[in-house]
């Protein structure tokens, strides 16, 4: 019904990925949401009548309508936009199902978006009512980012400023050019007026962790390198005044945005890095970030050309006349794709159908790099996925996440990091090396 209701659905979510949600865990996140119970489980409708302000018996057509009494309301399940839709379904199931459309039963389908003409002999007061019942504002850009808890017990600013400070003595001596002075200076005032202060600091903190317990950590990359503060920090390695880079390309107070301190380490040691983080910052605090795959262009061709039963070389030779970097329906400029489609039979259907799908959504894996961030407890602003993973997932993916105003940071695997790492433990250990190598 509003945001306190949304909290309360988001935390029911992150318990369904954990464990079977009952009739106390719904009585503990009942508060502003309304209950539907579909007329197939009406049977469950005594128990949950005490635990909602507002709840509702629901049916579909007349006939449901007919046999319930009380507190009713019209809903009928949306799985597809328009009505022409329904005849896709089964090429779906038997995508899902690994098996050929002639071996798919589907009843007809009445599960498009419905217009309010095509309902209103259904449609109830109650449906009115849980419109203007529902007044949900998704706040954005809310001030969410960790508290980095210094030992100093002092402001975030007054701490990364102490920190700089030592860093830039540690790298020149105590004799500091003036134009290091006021870079510096500089770009801790912008910092502190853009409210990165505590970003700067958890970044530092967990590099330093890193180092301390010999993961290799790349150098820096990207614009973070025009940053004085991140190199007195030992964020990044470069010394931007030595080769004129600029802070700007960075951070700048008249275009605000996150910062984006992307940071390598060793291919092996990621799960390390999250996992300190988790301990450091809470367990629903941090959260790899879910991605979701796509159906690609010659995937869904060839998964069509099984369901319709179609030959392997046909759906194969099609395949291989598909420039992967265009859109089916861009495809279809190319002349050579155009006539042979025209060559067999059926072809030009599994082209349409495909056509449908493709970009359609697939399934979940967790990105390669993003890691999101919380001062709370991520379910009471997003909802959250365990299933297999070590870690929880977050159930929403990098593009809305910033704009809520979660910290993402990019933890990058590298490969040769691990081949360095691995590379320098056996010189350490060779029996030929004579002395030891520092690096």
């Amino acid at each position: 019904m509003n945001y306190q209701g949304y909290q309360n659905l988001i935390k029911l979510s992150t318990i369904s990925s954990e464990s079977e949600i009952d009739l106390n865990v719904l009585e503990q996140y009942s508060n502003d949401l309304i209950c539907l119970v579909p007329y197939q489980s009406i049977s469950i409708y005594n128990d949950l009548k005490g635990l909602y302000k507002y709840i509702y018996k629901t049916y579909k057509n007349i006939d449901e309508m007919n046999n319930l009494t009380g507190d009713v309301a019209y809903m009928n399940e949306t799985i597809y936009l328009d009505k022409e839709d329904s005849s896709y379904v089964k090429y779906l199931i038997a995508m899902r199902d690994s098996v050929t459309i002639d071996s798919v039963s589907v009843d007809k389908l009445n599960n498009h978006l419905m217009t309010y003409n095509e309902v209103k002999h259904l449609y109830n007061s109650n449906n009115e009512k849980i419109y203007e019942l529902c007044n949900l504002e998704m706040p954005f850009h809310q001030d969410l980012m960790p508290i980095y808890d210094n030992p100093d017990n002092v402001d975030s600013y007054t701490y990364l400023k102490k920190k700089c400070i030592e860093g830039l003595k540690n790298k020149f001596g105590l004799s500091i050019s003036s134009k290091y002075q006021q870079r510096l200076k500089y770009e801790l005032d912008v910092i502190n007026k853009m409210g990165f202060c505590d970003y700067f600091l958890i970044v530092y903190d967990y590099i330093k962790y890193a180092k301390e317990h010999n993961i290799i950590v790349g150098p820096g990359r990207g614009s973070a390198v025009g940053s004085l503060v991140a190199y007195c920090l030992n964020i990044t390695d470069i010394d931007p005044l030595k080769y004129d880079l600029l802070f700007e390309r960075f951070l700048n107070i008249e275009r605000i945005s996150m910062p984006d301190i992307d940071v390598d380490f060793e291919h092996t040691k990621r799960e390390e890095m999250i996992s300190y983080c988790i301990s450091r910052y809470g367990e629903k605090s941090v959260a790899p970030i879910i991605t979701f795959g796509t159906l690609g262009s010659k995937q869904v061709i060839r998964d069509i050309g099984r369901a319709m039963d179609l030959e392997l070389h046909i759906v194969d030779g099609l395949c291989k006349l598909l420039d992967s970097r265009l859109s089916l329906k861009e495809n279809l400029n190319n002349d050579k794709v155009k006539n042979y489609l025209d060559r067999y039979d059926n072809l030009d259907i599994l082209y349409k159908i495909a056509s449908k799908f493709e970009g359609l959504k697939r399934h979940t894996s967790i990105h390669a790099a993003g890691v999101v961030m919380s001062r709370y407890a991520l379910d009471d602003i997003i909802p959250l996925t365990r299933n297999h993973s070590r870690f929880y997932v977050s159930g929403y993916d990098m593009k809305y996440l910033e704009e809520i105003g979660l910290l993402k940071m990019d933890f990058l695997a590298i490969k040769y990091l691990t081949i360095i790492h691995n590379i320098i433990c056996l010189l350490y250990t060779s029996d030929a090396a004579d002395d030891r190598i520092s690096v």
